[in-house]
């Protein structure tokens, strides 16, 4: 189909078109950062902030090459690597989301109780860090406010399985509906 080969074909110039502005934001926070810098000292509060915005360019950086040049391929592909620290994911996703979920009065508990010793695993940190981001900011568009969104992870030695449960108090997925979310693009 001819119209499906135009969208493709635009699809693989897309990484190539976000490259320049993807890199102006980077440059442009670098800047404000340095001029902020030459005046005074950066208050934790600001280091944070500019932290934040630099993993969100990033993850943008990564979720525009990879995913797009995958997808307009018509395959997705995995990049597993071994010993990768979760955790500090679990942390940064936490720290990046705060502010939204503190406005709409909500708190996140993570489950850092003893659990089996995880062995070294392979993990594709970028389709992990991208499927986090979007359990944790629908949880945070989802939930009630004032209540707690929960992160547990759990490794299953039997199965050699480690497993990310994120749970909330909110408005939940119709049962009708509850199929169909791993369709992409898919909104209940």
């Amino acid at each position: 189909n001819q119209h499906q080969e135009k969208l493709k074909k635009q699809l693989a110039e897309m990484p190539h078109e976000m490259r320049s502005p993807i890199r102006g934001i980077e440059d442009r926070v670098s800047d404000l950062e340095e001029e902020i810098r030459k005046n005074s000292t950066l208050k934790p509060k600001e280091e944070e902030i500019f932290g934040d915005i630099k993993s969100e360019v990033e993850f943008l950086k990564l979720f525009v090459m990879e995913n797009i040049s995958s997808f307009s391929k018509g395959k997705i592909s995995l990049t597993f690597r071994p010993g990768y620290d979760y955790e500090r994911l679990i942390y940064k996703w936490i720290n990046i989301f705060k502010t939204r979920a503190k406005k709409k009065g909500l708190k996140f508990q993570y489950d850092t109780e003893e659990r089996e010793e995880v062995p070294e695993l392979l993990l594709d940190f970028n389709r992990l860090e991208h499927v986090l981001f979007n359990l944790l900011d629908n949880a945070i568009n989802y939930s009630f406010p004032g209540t707690c969104i929960k992160i547990n992870v759990n490794y299953h030695c039997a199965h050699e399985k480690l497993t990310f449960v994120i749970s909330n108090l909110g408005v939940g997925i119709p049962e009708d509906e509850q199929e169909k979310i791993f369709t992409y693009g898919h909104r209940s």
